[in-house]
């Protein structure tokens, strides 16, 4: 009986002692809350840190791409350039050529072209023959030229007479014929008959270029003359004046066969 009075006086004495050891609820609640806040900043700070990483990763990214973007174009501008540098250093030589060709071809017209000249406002006989045709057209300029010593070799007829007038293209024998035959012109003009020299493509397309110039002319009461694709005109002051595309020549002394 005495053991076990004993027994549980011992066990009673252990039992406050290891209850006087354990931390009061309220204690380890606010210990908690306090892990708990400490976390929740910790997780804050942790988020602020992946966020400042992100952005630092997207700003180099962006620097490499862009480095990179730079890099692959000034690698297309070279290859461009270089690209260019050898067309241009292939096409020059053929192009140089070509202009040499043209020119020498346009030389060649012009000079065909020197001993012909385009007759506008004469219809001949659509009956005629061809030998026909031709002497009517020299009879027609031997009647009002001052010059009557040309010869016409060919007569072609633009279109079909029986349409109404059209442009006859006469051939002489050499340029001082055509010029012989050009002194007609003055006294065709009243029959509404003009001379004019037979231009190719490109002295058409250079006379388009000063149209405006002998419009302008004609406006101050001028009397501006085409020779080719040059315009000729004497000015108020008496000065000639020798107009090309893109420029003006004075000129005191100009062969020039006149009306």
């Amino acid at each position: 009986m005495v053991h076990r009075s004993a027994r549980i006086a011992a066990r009673a004495i252990t039992t406050e002692a290891e209850s006087s050891n354990i931390a009061p609820a309220d204690s380890l609640a606010d210990e908690l809350a306090s892990i708990k806040a400490s976390m929740s900043t910790l997780h804050d700070i942790f988020n602020a840190q992946m966020d400042n990483v992100k952005a630092y990763c997207d700003t180099a990214i962006q620097i490499a791409k862009n480095s990179i973007l730079e890099t692959v174009q000034a690698e297309l501008q070279a290859a461009a350039s270089n690209t260019n540098a050898l067309i241009t250093q292939r096409t020059d030589p053929i192009q140089q050529r070509l202009n040499s060709v043209e020119a020498a071809v346009e030389h060649s017209e012009r000079m065909r072209r020197s001993t012909s000249m385009i007759v506008k406002g004469f219809t001949p006989a659509s009956t005629f023959t061809h030998r026909q045709t031709t002497a009517s057209v020299h009879q027609l300029l031997a009647q009002h030229a001052t010059n009557q010593q040309f010869s016409i070799t060919s007569v072609t007829v633009f279109g079909n007479p029986a349409d109404g007038p059209k442009p006859i293209r006469v051939v002489f024998s050499s340029t001082e014929d055509k010029h012989a035959a050009y002194t007609a012109s003055k006294g065709l003009r009243s029959k509404r008959i003009y001379l004019d020299d037979d231009l190719t493509p490109v002295q058409l397309q250079e006379r388009q270029q000063l149209s405006h110039i002998h419009t302008q002319l004609r406006q101050r009461q001028l009397r501006p003359l085409w020779r080719g694709s040059v315009l000729l005109c004497t000015e108020e002051d008496g000065e000639l004046k020798k107009y090309k595309p893109g420029e003006v020549v004075n000129i005191k002394h100009f062969l020039l066969i006149t009306d």
